[in-house]
C-alpha cells in the first residue's frame, strides 16, 4: 500500500513585503569671521525627540552673536503646535544648556 498522494500536488504561497521608510532631513549653518574663534551667525533646523514625550519635533534655532539675538521655536511635528518659543537678546540668553550652573551632588 503506498501513501503517496495521486496526481499532481503543487502548493502555491504567496509572500507580500510592504516596508515603508522615511527620511527628515535638517541644515546647520554657520557664519564665520577669520580669527573668530566663535560663529558670527548659527542657524539649525532640524527634526528631533522631545525630551520630555520621545514625540517628533521640529527644531529652529537663531544664534546671532553680531546682532545679540536669540531665538528658538520647538514644533510638534505630528500636530503642528508649537511646544516652545525664545525671542530675546543673546546676552540675557543665560543659564541654559552648558551655561547652567551645576548642582552639588551633596546639595541638590
Amino acid at each position: 500500500m503506498s501513501t503517496k498522494p495521486q496526481g499532481p500536488s503543487e502548493k502555491t504561497i504567496a509572500i507580500v513585503v510592504h516596508e515603508e521608510v522615511s527620511a527628515k532631513d535638517g541644515m546647520k549653518l554657520a557664519l564665520r569671521k577669520k580669527g573668530m574663534k566663535r560663529p558670527l551667525v548659527e542657524r539649525i533646523s532640524m527634526p528631533d525627540s522631545s525630551r520630555d514625550t520621545g514625540n517628533p519635533v521640529h527644531i529652529e534655532r537663531l544664534i546671532d552673536r553680531q546682532n545679540d539675538r536669540y531665538s528658538e521655536s520647538v514644533t510638534d511635528q505630528a500636530t503642528k503646535a508649537v511646544i516652545h518659543e525664545c525671542e530675546e537678546p543673546l546676552s540675557s540668553h543665560t543659564s541654559h544648556g552648558s551655561a547652567r550652573k551645576r548642582r552639588d551632588k551633596e546639595n541638590p
